[in-house]
């Protein structure tokens, strides 16, 4: 057992950059609620990264192109917005918010450019990912040189999660 003296090599006062990920999942809240939490215990600052929101072809084909774009950037940008209320009611510095592609290669590739020093998002289980495929959160924790927390989103129960 080690001593109580012992530090950890990654508690929260490490951190001084926090990306979180979202998604648009109920999840990702969850996930913007921890690095919220990490934030304020450390004095970190949050960078919101808005994956871009998809919408089906049925949808682009009914509304047309370019309708269907402005509802799409609507959608990602009203997320920025909520993730800078939440923040600035944790009293927490935003320092940048993006909207970037939907895939994990695009908030990896940030993550690693920017020098973030945790990066936190969201385990969504779908039918094929993370069960035969991996899942976002898991590529992106596979492709980053920081840290990675996967947070669960609060109404899944780990039989559910097993099933």
């Amino acid at each position: 057992m080690l001593p109580r003296e012992h530090e950890w090599p990654l508690t929260s006062r490490r951190f001084t950059s926090v990306l979180v990920v979202l998604d648009g999942s109920d999840g990702c809240w969850c996930a913007l609620d921890a690095a919220l939490a990490l934030c304020q215990e450390a004095g970190a600052q949050l960078t919101v990264l808005s994956l871009e929101a998809r919408l089906s072809v049925r949808s682009t084909v009914v509304r047309g192109f370019e309708t269907a774009e402005r509802l799409r950037r609507g959608i990602s940008e009203r997320r920025l917005q909520q993730a800078e209320v939440f923040a600035s009611y944790a009293d927490v510095d935003v320092i940048a918010h993006r909207l970037v592609p939907p895939s994990w290669k695009a908030a990896a590739t940030y993550a690693t450019e920017h020098h973030q020093d945790l990066v936190v998002v969201c385990s969504r289980r779908g039918v094929l990912r993370g069960r035969l495929l991996p899942s976002t959160a898991e590529r992106i924790a596979a492709n980053v040189p920081c840290p990675v927390m996967i947070v669960r989103p609060a109404g899944d129960s780990l039989e559910r999660l097993r099933a």
